[in-house]
């Protein structure tokens, strides 16, 4: 009988070791999210900028208005798109992290799927900088006649550039759920 005493103790000591060791990686993988969404929301409040000037004043360089697409827009779209590509995988490092922590699945998912979304935002970038490059010489030059023809030409690069724009937003937007829902904010 004593046996199934000591033996029921010895369980019960496990348990609360374990449920202990969960606990102190679920404040870590909190602590560690909170770093890394602070850091995603710095790079996502200049990309919001950018794509706020970009989509007006791109928009009406391709309806035959370039009185906004000028050489310091193209410059400072060059500057923080550069600045977002650098800074970006960092923020995934930062999510990377808790995939390495146990007993957190949760924050593990929600890791996994703001990494996700930083993918789809590199990928949208990188095809942004192909139309800020391919603008600069033209809009430098003042060669509206060319620019006209570069947007009657990447009607579809800038198509897939939206959608992948969009696929951004969505991504993030599904992993935000997922936090609300998971209760990781809390």
């Amino acid at each position: 009988m004593k046996r199934f005493m000591v033996l029921g103790l010895v369980c019960l000591l496990a348990v609360a070791v374990l449920g202990v060791a969960g606990c102190g990686n679920t404040g870590a993988a909190k602590e560690q999210m909170n770093t890394a969404d602070a850091a995603y929301t710095a790079v996502q409040k200049d990309l919001d900028a950018l794509n706020t000037t970009l989509t007006t004043v791109l928009s009406g360089a391709a309806t035959g208005d370039f009185s906004k697409l000028n050489p310091e827009v193209i410059a400072g779209a060059q500057a923080t798109i550069k600045k977002a590509q650098e800074e970006l995988p960092k923020v995934a490092e930062e999510y990377k992290a808790i995939s390495d922590m146990s007993g957190v699945a949760d924050y593990v998912t929600y890791a996994d799927m703001m990494v996700g979304t930083i993918d789809e935002d590199l990928g949208a970038l990188q095809q942004g900088k192909s139309i800020v490059e391919a603008l600069a010489p033209l809009v430098t030059a003042g060669d509206t006649a060319g620019i006209g023809a570069w947007f009657q030409q990447n009607t579809a690069m800038l198509t897939d550039t939206q959608k992948a724009g969009s696929n951004a937003t969505k991504s993030y937007e599904e992993a935000q759920a997922y936090k609300t829902e998971k209760g990781l904010a809390e």
